[in-house]
Parts: structure tokens; sequence; C-alpha cells
């Protein structure tokens, strides 16, 4: 996983926010955020929203488990506003979150939120 600073501050605060999580662990986050980084740039997707997303897609489990990537989306936003992640992409990063599990929200609607949901099935 390669980040840069804003993507590193994003980091540590999801590293905080699931401290305590046994399933969606910072490891999983680092693995999913790897297989996103590895395809987006195959398929050439915007790594930037596509990191951005990866890093907070699970950001909701702590929240809401069962409904984790639609309660994470106001905690994604903030944490990527927080990071200086453009207005622009915060909408586009949170959408990788929200269509990211095969079991609830929104389908994926671009190639980025595609291999999210990609990436974290594998």
């Amino acid at each position: 996983m390669e980040l840069n600073e804003r993507e590193e501050k994003v980091w540590r605060q999801v590293q905080v926010d699931l401290a305590d999580e046994p399933v969606a662990t910072p490891d999983h986050v680092v693995r999913m955020t790897h297989w996103c980084q590895k395809m987006g740039r195959e398929l050439g997707a915007n790594l930037e929203v596509l990191t951005a997303g990866a890093l907070v897609h699970d950001i909701g489990v702590p929240i809401n488990r069962k409904e984790h990537f639609l309660v994470g989306r106001d905690r994604g936003a903030a944490v990527l506003k927080a990071s200086g992640l453009p207005e622009e992409k915060i909408g586009k990063a949170v959408h990788v979150l929200e269509s990211h599990s095969r079991y609830g929200g929104p389908q994926p609607e671009t190639l980025e939120a595609q291999i999210g949901q990609d990436s974290d099935a594998l």
C-alpha cells in the first residue's frame, strides 16, 4: 500500500477508529487498499479517489456492523475532509465506501467503486 501525505493522515485516523475491531481490522484495510491500487493502476482509475475510498471503506463497522456501508458515509466524509481531500473528490470516495459491500448498499456506479467492491471480495 503506497500512500501520500494526505492519505497517511486518513490512514492514521482509520487505525484509531478500527483499533478494537476484530474483523474489519486495519490489516484488512491494508489488503483491500493494496488490491484497489493494483487494479486501479491497471484499469486507469482515479487513484486518489479510489485510495481514499478504500482507506475509509469499513470505518462504519464500529458504528453498526450490519449497515456499516451506509452509516459510515458521514464518518468517512468527515475523515476525508479533515485530511484535505478536495470536496469534489469526497463524494466519489464515499461512493467507493457505500457500494463496496456485496450485502447491501447502492450498486457501484463508477470504475473506482467497482474496483472497491471487487477488492473487498478478494
